[in-house]
């Protein structure tokens, strides 16, 4: 079985796609979408991006009460001996998030992250399941891919945190239709397995599903 999205070496190529096809693919202008400023400096650093003070930023986070929530359960120091621990879970709602920035001359920056717990913040890349950033110009809104993050099935089969792909047309294609999956079940409620999506993007026939058109630009 293939462990990688698409090849698993490959140049990096000039791959583009239409900004706003991208946003329209991914309801990125859906009401539910709520500013958060705190999650400006999280993408841009999540995918390694220039640091910028502000920009415009939005997520998209799962209902608690709706979604399976990722969580963790440890103990409270007991206030005697003679007392036990009380046990607490923390949970946080797996989320979609994006941002955008100005890189002057007509060129914007943009970034988007899904992350399996909006909690823990600093948590970068062991909550992020995947991740793209890219450059585009104002006047043709064609955006250049620039990073693209993606898990991969390790020693074990079991699946790794987001890394680094290299980007050609079928990582993109195939990166985006996982990035797709993961996001319907977030945006639908459903419980969220990013392992189940990550399968069944390596074991589908990339020319027969639809994501936003691919650009390649030949050097």
């Amino acid at each position: 079985m293939v462990n990688k999205l698409g090849k698993e070496f490959a140049n990096k190529a000039d791959i583009r796609i239409d900004i706003n096809e991208f946003f329209e693919r991914f309801h990125l202008h859906d009401e539910h979408f709520k500013e958060d400023p705190a999650f400006h400096t999280v993408v841009l650093a999540s995918v390694n991006a220039l640091k910028s003070t502000h920009g415009p930023s939005r997520v998209y986070m799962s209902e608690p009460n709706k979604t399976f929530k990722v969580s963790r359960t440890f103990a409270m120091p007991a206030l005697s001996e003679e007392d036990d621990p009380d046990m607490v879970t923390v949970s946080g709602s797996p989320c979609v998030a994006f941002t955008e920035q100005d890189l002057g001359n007509g060129r914007r920056g943009f970034g988007l992250v899904i992350r399996k717990s909006s909690e823990d913040k600093a948590d970068l890349r062991t909550s992020m399941v995947f991740g793209i950033y890219g450059t585009y110009d104002k006047k043709d809104q064609m955006m250049r891919i620039e990073r693209l993050y993606t898990p991969e099935f390790a020693d074990g089969n079991v699946l790794s945190e987001a890394s680094p792909i290299p980007i050609d047309a079928e990582n993109v294609k195939g990166a985006i239709y996982y990035a797709m999956l993961c996001a319907d079940k977030i945006y639908s409620h459903e419980p969220f397995m990013p392992r189940e999506c990550f399968e069944r993007a390596l074991n589908v026939q990339l020319d027969k599903v639809d994501t936003p058109v691919i650009h390649k630009r030949e050097p």
